[in-house]
């Protein structure tokens, strides 16, 4: 081999291996960037924070302690996640910061973080709750972030608590629905400054399972199958004054005294008549025989099908059905049976209410060994009376228009 050729190859290799070195030795720049220098924070969002580098990097601090930041240091590129450690609970936004640095120069980046105030919630878990016609309760569950209030649109629906600040159990309560079916609106609002929410819960109570009996009589009169205020036929149900629509139960200690003092169509204990009269020896006359719609208590309390039997129909009633007394799930009472198509409908004996205003003096007469009720015609030959069904004493009998009688209501469809 050529000695000469042999050092200038060797001496090639050591010059490039000499300006591999030096190149080497030469400090490459330094890559550092952070984006987005600006982040909000809201609602357990977890926004990041992109890092483009060449060197190591590090968290370097951490301005407020509900801020969190993951990873904490990192090589090269990376992303960091920012988390806010709780809700904001006041309501104003509130400021944080952290500041990356990397290890090689120290150059330091700052992000400002803002964490805003919750978004206003009001949310009702039930937006239509019903109810038995028997009464009762419903549980609606209330999600809020602030203060709010509560509201119904009918009385006999009620709502516990009526206010609160946060979450809360809302209780829905409702008593026995003597009447037709029935509906409220529940209303929640929620005031935070400027902004408002509402929650609207529809509430419907239902009303007691009625049924129109065809017996099959002439006029095609149809009698319901149980008393006003009733929830099935053996129900008493309410008591009500000859042209009284309110009706009371047969607790002598709810307040009502069925005298002639409380009736509602006289002047009092002087028992001239303010309406239904056809003498004025009685009062002030305008010749009404038969209840008015308005006054009638089967119209008011069950809806426009129904009404109180005129004293034709009650007639009518007993011309065609046999009537015998029995006993129904322990319940004395009458079972008018139809000559005609062997329907039957059952009559409570419900006695009645009438009080002397004497408190030695119960108020309540012959319940469970008796049954009267009202049909809507006065008594021409006393027009204090009004006529009534009777099943035990006669055919057909009158009370004074201020003692308290069961009602049956008819109707024609």
């Amino acid at each position: 081999m050529n000695p000469l050729k042999t050092y200038l190859q060797t001496l090639i290799v050591l010059l490039a291996v000499t300006v591999v070195g030096a190149c080497g030795d030469e400090d490459e720049p330094v890559v550092f960037t952070v984006t987005p220098q600006q982040l909000t924070i809201q609602d357990g969002s977890t926004p990041t924070v992109s890092i483009q580098s060449n060197v190591d990097w590090y968290v370097s601090m951490v301005i407020e302690p509900w801020l969190t930041v993951t990873p904490m240091t990192g090589s090269g590129n990376a992303t960091v996640t920012l988390a806010a450690s709780g809700e904001n609970s006041t309501r104003t936004a509130r400021k944080a910061q952290i500041v990356l640095t990397e290890r090689k120069t120290n150059q330091a980046l700052v992000v400002n973080v803002t964490q805003l105030p919750p978004t206003l919630k009001l949310i009702a878990s039930s937006t239509t709750v019903e109810l038995s016609h028997e009464g009762g309760q419903a549980i609606v569950a209330v999600t809020a972030n602030a203060a709010w209030t509560a509201s119904v649109s009918e009385s006999w629906c009620t709502v516990s608590p009526l206010m609160g600040n946060g979450d809360a159990q809302l209780t829905l309560s409702a008593n026995q629905n003597f009447g037709s079916k029935r509906s409220a609106t529940v209303t929640l609002t929620l005031f935070d400054g400027s902004e408002k929410l509402t929650a609207v819960i529809t509430v419907t109570q239902s009303a007691p399972e009625r049924e129109a009996v065809d017996l099959g009589l002439p006029s095609g009169t149809k009698w319901a199958n149980m008393n006003v205020g009733a929830t099935k036929p053996t129900d008493y149900g309410l008591y009500f004054a000859w042209g009284e629509t309110k009706g009371y139960g047969s607790d002598t200690n709810d307040g009502r005294l069925f005298n002639w003092a409380s009736y509602k169509w006289s002047n009092g204990s002087a028992h001239l008549l303010t309406k239904y009269c056809t003498e004025t020896w009685y009062g002030t006359l305008d010749g009404k025989t038969t209840l008015d719609p308005e006054d009638d208590a089967a119209y008011v309390n069950w809806g426009s099908d129904w009404r109180m039997p005129t004293i034709d129909e009650v007639e009518e009633l007993i011309a065609n059905t046999t009537s015998e007394w029995v006993t129904v799930d322990g319940v004395n009472g009458f079972k008018c049976t139809s000559k005609k198509n062997g329907k039957s409908i059952f009559f409570p004996a419900a006695g009645k209410r009438s009080d002397s205003g004497k408190p030695s003096d119960s108020g309540l007469i012959q319940q469970a060994k008796s049954g009267e009720y009202w049909s809507s015609t006065i008594r021409l030959s006393s027009l204090y009376g009004g006529i009534f069904q009777s099943f035990t004493y006669s055919v057909v009998g009158y009370a004074s228009r201020c003692h308290g009688l069961t009602v049956r209501p008819v109707r024609k469809n």
